[in-house]
């Protein structure tokens, strides 16, 4: 993350459902101190459960830094996954904002499997997730990405929801379902 001050991140599995260790990188190159993050820290939405792989994936651009978590509950729903997105202050400080399918800031809904979070991407101020357990009528595991903006430097951190993108939505040639051709879902 280069913004404020330059940190290296590095997914981890120190605590129960993964963990975040950020390093500071000093002027000649030399890593700082670390700090542990996980789903326990406060400021981060848990909750810390084994296996949700919170730091599996990583992306960085600016001061964002986001961090998936596709193995996380949400609510009641196992493996349906998150994504938090750390916007990076002074001091390895942060601000975080949560993305699930849970709540009205995406339009899907959580399922067993999803994996939301699986694959992240930023840049700039937009942030793509991967969904790809996400599932559409007969058609299981389609998979889905997620596209968000973030609120510019110097506000409170919120995500809003850009698109969603599927196979078809893209106009890629169809996926084949046990039983027929899908040429559209979306």
């Amino acid at each position: 993350v280069p913004t404020p001050a330059p940190v290296l991140a590095v997914g981890g599995r120190e605590r129960p459902g993964g963990s975040l260790r950020l390093y500071p990188v000093n002027p000649d190159g030399t890593l700082g101190n670390r700090r542990v993050v996980s789903l326990a820290t406060p400021g981060i939405p848990g909750p810390p459960r084994a296996g949700s792989d919170f730091g599996a994936p990583l992306a960085a651009a600016g001061s964002l830094l986001v961090v998936g978590a596709p193995h996380v509950a949400v609510g009641d729903v196992r493996r349906a996954g998150a994504a938090y997105v750390l916007r990076m202050r002074s001091g390895m400080a942060f601000g975080v904002t949560r993305l699930s399918q849970e709540g009205r800031t995406v339009p899907e809904s959580p399922e067993t499997g999803d994996e939301f979070g699986a694959a992240v991407s930023v840049h700039q101020r937009y942030v793509a997730v991967g969904v790809p357990g996400e599932g559409f009528g007969v058609a299981t595991r389609v998979g889905l990405v997620q596209a968000f903006t973030m609120t510019p430097p110097g506000r409170r951190l919120a995500a809003r929801h850009v698109t969603s993108a599927t196979q078809s939505s893209l106009r890629i040639p169809g996926f084949r379902t046990k039983s027929r051709l899908v040429s559209s879902i979306i």
